[in-house]
């Protein structure tokens, strides 16, 4: 794959292997350490977890989560019907990426976002809450996500990499605190 293309096209790429869930040529996408998932084209202000909720692409969203994905990430402008990457039900200005779940009746995409800590209070630009929208667009199946929350802990999602780098940053956060109080186990005198 040839990705020595221009920032926009790279985008547009991006989108569209998101859409067709090219989950080994994704992966093949992102995996320069410069390749941001956040980013977003001029003809697209979604970000790559907009577009995986709109297509209920979870094991993408998996991926894109382990990579740093901002779960709360807001659409710039409504996007319509006439979008490709979306479903038909229009998003608001404001959207978040449960936003696009909902619209897209993409439940199993909300549960993740929740259980991951998507905020579900966010209000697009028409003033709805994903669940508000779910269930003004009679999407019951994520409504019903949306009405019981995150799971309890032992029964969500352990994707393996978000599992580590959650680990990783609690260690690494713990080894900044001891630095800063200056009481680490590591000393010169054991």
């Amino acid at each position: 794959m040839n990705f020595g293309l221009s920032s926009d096209d790279l985008v547009d790429d991006f989108f569209e292997l998101l859409v067709k869930g090219e989950t080994d040529k994704v992966a093949e996408m992102i995996k320069p350490s410069g390749f941001k998932v956040d980013q977003r084209g001029d003809a697209f202000n979604a970000t790559g977890l907009h577009v995986c909720a709109a297509h209920n692409q979870a094991e993408l969203m998996r991926m894109l989560r382990a990579r740093g994905a901002d779960l709360d990430a807001t659409l710039r402008k409504g996007l319509f019907a006439k979008n490709p990457l979306f479903v038909p039900d229009s998003l608001a200005a404001r959207a978040t990426v449960l936003h696009a779940a909902a619209a897209a009746d993409a439940a199993e995409c909300a549960q993740l976002l929740l259980d991951w800590g998507a905020d579900s209070a966010a209000k697009d630009g028409s003033g709805r809450t994903a669940l508000e929208l779910a269930q003004h667009l009679k999407k019951d199946q994520v409504a019903a996500v949306l009405e019981a929350g995150p799971r309890p802990d032992e029964s969500r999602d352990t994707d393996p990499h978000i599992a580590a780098q959650e680990k990783m940053a609690a260690i690494m956060a713990k080894i900044e605190a001891e630095a800063a109080s200056g009481a680490s186990q590591w000393s010169d005198s054991d």
